[in-house]
C-alpha cells in the first residue's frame, strides 16, 4: 500500500515543477521511513506472527526486504522462541521456508542452526509432531554442503539412541529417510537386538 500511494504520487506530479519534484522525493523518503516503521512494530510480535495461519507469511516477506537491522531483529526473536515457533503446525513451515531464504542469507544461518542442533532441544524436535518436519527438511539437503554441521550432529544423536527413535511415532519418520539416503546407519541394522526390537514394533 505504501508504495502504491508512493507510485501513484509519483506518476500524478510528473510533470510539476522542480519544486513538486522535491515534495515528490520528500514524499518517497516519508514512504521509506514508513515502512522502516511498519517493520519494527512488526518486528516486535513475531511469534504471534509465525504461530497463526494467516499471517505466519508476513515474517518471510519482511526477510525478503534483506534490510540488516531489521533481518538481525527478526532472527534474534527467532531465536529466542525457537522451539514456541517450531513446535506450531503453522510455524514450522515457517522455519523451513527461513531455511530455504538462508540459501541467499547464509550470515543468519548460525542464529537457528544452533537451535536445531542443541541436544535438549533436538530432542523435542525429533519427537514432535510439526517439529520433526524441520529435521526431514533439513536430512533431505545434501549433507556435506550447506548443512554439513546440522547433518552430522544430527545423524549422531540418532545414533545414541537408534531404537528408541526408530520405533518412535514421528522420529521415525525420520530414520527412514537417514537409511534411504545414507549408508550411516548399517552398523546398526547389523544388530540382531536392534533388528529383534524393530521387528516387533
Amino acid at each position: 500500500t505504501l508504495y502504491c500511494e508512493s507510485h501513484t504520487s509519483s506518476q500524478n506530479n510528473s510533470n510539476s515543477s522542480n519544486s513538486s519534484s522535491s515534495s515528490n522525493n520528500n514524499n518517497g523518503s516519508c514512504c521509506f521511513h514508513a515502512l522502516i516503521c511498519l517493520l519494527e512494530n512488526i518486528s516486535a510480535n513475531i511469534v504471534e506472527l509465525m504461530t497463526n495461519k494467516l499471517s505466519a507469511h508476513i515474517v518471510l516477506s519482511m526477510l525478503q526486504f534483506q534490510i540488516p537491522f531489521v533481518n538481525d531483529c527478526i532472527y534474534q526473536v527467532l531465536a529466542s522462541s525457537f522451539m514456541k515457533i517450531i513446535t506450531n503446525q503453522y510455524g514450522c513451515g515457517r522455519i523451513r521456508s527461513i531455511f530455504q531464504l538462508q540459501l541467499t542469507q547464509a550470515n543468519y544461518c548460525h542464529y537457528l542452526i544452533e537451535k536445531v542442533v542443541n541436544e535438549s532441544n533436538l530432542q523435542k524436535i525429533i519427537t514432535d509432531q510439526y517439529g520433526h518436519y524441520i529435521i526431514l527438511y533439513l536430512i533431505s539437503e545434501q549433507p556435506y554442503t550447506y548443512y554439513a554441521t546440522c547433518w552430522n550432529k544430527i545423524i549422531e544423536f540418532i545414533n545414541s539412541n537408534f531404537v528408541g527413535y526408530a520405533t518412535q511415532k514421528y522420529s521415525s519418520s525420520i530414520i527412514e529417510k537417514c537409511v534411504e539416503s545414507t549408508s550411516l546407519f548399517a552398523a546398526q541394522l547389523q544388530k540382531y537386538s536392534v533388528i529383534k526390537e524393530l521387528a516387533k514394533d
